[in-house]
């Protein structure tokens, strides 16, 4: 077995030293981007995540019923809507309308966090997972229409597919007959 040795710095042309730079720079960046608190607020002690999860409402839908499954669906919608709506702006590759874009993810994303829970350790935690997945498809293919090219090769498609599996989880977990109503 050969072991293929990569170029050191100095043997590599301009071009290469750059398109290494860049992805770098794009790797940071997204890293950054999933890592970094969304807002001005000051970090939390662990003292203070601990009081204010405390203190935080319960999640609204705790068991599958006709009104979770409604909600469930409606969420799914408003997803599939947001990723069609984001077509066009992909194309068009305006920062700001891909940023703005990026929020409406963001609101879906904590709207079903509250609704159904946020992990797949809640009843219907695969609903908000499902968002997060959602919003991890839209997030990739926006960096890559900005930086032209997926850092990761196939993230967002790996996104979109984690995305309709837990679709069809959180609407058969929502569903009280226990069907699997996969549409609407």
């Amino acid at each position: 077995m050969t072991v293929k040795k990569g170029k050191s710095w100095g043997e590599m042309s301009g071009g290469q030293k750059k398109a290494l730079m860049v992805g770098w720079v794009v790797i940071a960046a997204m890293l950054a981007f999933i890592v970094l608190p969304d807002s001005d607020e000051p970090a939390k002690t662990p003292e203070q995540a601990s009081a204010l999860a405390a203190a935080s409402p319960a999640v609204t839908y705790q068991t599958a019923s006709t009104e979770a499954l409604t909600a469930a669906k409606q969420l799914m919608s408003d997803l599939d809507q947001a990723l069609q709506d984001g077509l066009p702006l992909l194309k068009a590759g305006d920062p700001r309308a891909l940023g703005a874009h990026s929020q409406h993810f963001d609101s879906l994303v904590e709207s079903a966090y509250a609704r159904f829970g946020s992990t797949i350790f809640e009843p219907l935690g695969s609903c908000g997972v499902a968002s997060n997945f959602a919003r991890s498809s839209w997030k990739t293919q926006a960096s890559a229409a900005v930086n032209g090219a997926d850092p990761v090769a196939g993230a967002a498609q790996d996104a979109l597919e984690q995305f309709q599996g837990k679709r069809v989880e959180c609407l058969e977990a929502a569903n009280p007959s226990g069907g699997t109503e996969t549409h609407g």
